[in-house]
């Protein structure tokens, strides 16, 4: 039982690591003359249109920072070397602006429902408790 239990923890443990693949910093220039030589297989923009993520031919994986001042046209390179183009996911209620204090309002309302419920338990239970001794004390 012993050995069992131990091992199923070891299991859990061992199982939650995920192998992570490495993944190289390139500067700017690199990664175009990387696309420019038909090297990457695919990109991907971030959320914010600067940090691009991607895969070489050969399976290696790169992550580069697009600088904001250039004015060059990366998608038409892009399109022209023919790379796939994908985009992170953007979370909803982030894109739609329905945040307060840096919290959705999904998140908001669980938290106030986790709060309220409790407490107009507690209030009711003591009511009814209160009555039920001050009806018994009368008597």
């Amino acid at each position: 039982m012993k050995r069992t239990l131990t091992l199923s923890i070891l299991l859990l443990v061992l199982g939650g690591c995920s192998k992570e693949t490495p993944t190289t910093e390139l500067s700017y220039s690199e990664f175009i003359s990387l696309v420019e030589s038909n090297q990457v297989l695919s990109v991907e923009f971030s959320v914010d249109n600067y940090t691009l993520k991607g895969k070489t031919v050969n399976g290696a994986h790169f992550e580069t920072i697009r600088p904001p001042f250039l004015e060059d046209d990366l998608s038409e390179t892009l399109t022209i070397h023919r790379v796939p183009i994908s985009n992170e996911g953007v979370d909803e209620t982030a894109a739609s602006g329905l945040e307060i204090f840096g919290y959705s309002i999904a998140a908001l309302f669980g938290l106030l429902l986790l709060w309220l419920i409790p407490l107009v338990l507690t209030v009711v239970v003591v009511f009814f408790v209160w009555r039920f001794l001050k009806k018994n004390v009368k008597d």
